[in-house]
């Protein structure tokens, strides 16, 4: 993606402007609250059934088995590169990267949601321990990735929308409406 500087110059300071807003409205935030109720998810969505509900073989990116999930540490560092947007493939596998990516991550959660037709809706967040970290996330949503990312004071949050049926409208509606 290829975004002039004079964009980037113009809309980071202002998104760290209004992350920093943001923060204030988030105190006492917890990424578990991204879980969607049961009651507000439509007919047929629902979370995907994971090794603790009868599905052994059970997994999601970066090879996690609890649904939804969250952590830190290595599996954090990767859901991050899923927010943050493509990298150079040298980028992916440099440990010096991966360290730096674990950096500033206070919490990541990741969760999939699975359709009556069993398309998958998958989400992806980390809260970071500053609002300026949520920028690299906000500046993927300019380019051409699928599905929107949701920035919540602290946390960035980027949901694959699978066929963009009901239930991924569900899942960016309760999120959305955490801000």
């Amino acid at each position: 993606m290829n975004v002039p500087r004079c964009l980037i110059w113009t809309i980071v300071p202002l998104m760290m402007i209004a992350g920093a807003g943001a923060s204030a409205r988030q105190d006492g935030f917890r990424i578990e609250a991204l879980t969607v109720p049961a009651r507000l998810l439509p007919t047929g969505c629902r979370l995907a059934p994971d090794k603790a509900q009868g599905d052994p073989s059970f997994t999601m990116y970066p090879s996690l088995r609890q649904n939804p999930w969250t952590g830190n540490g290595a599996s954090a560092a990767m859901i991050r590169q899923v927010i943050d947007g493509p990298m150079r493939s040298s980028e992916l596998t440099a440990p010096a990267r991966r360290k730096e990516l674990e950096t500033g991550i206070v919490d990541a959660y990741r969760a999939r949601y699975l359709e009556s037709d069993e398309s998958v809706v998958d989400v992806y967040a980390v809260h970071f321990n500053d609002p300026s970290l949520t920028a690299p996330a906000a500046l993927a949503r300019l380019g051409r990735r699928p599905g929107p990312t949701i920035v919540i004071g602290n946390t960035a949050v980027w949901v694959s929308p699978g066929k963009g049926g009901a239930c991924f409208r569900a899942v960016i509606d309760y999120i959305a409406s955490l801000r």
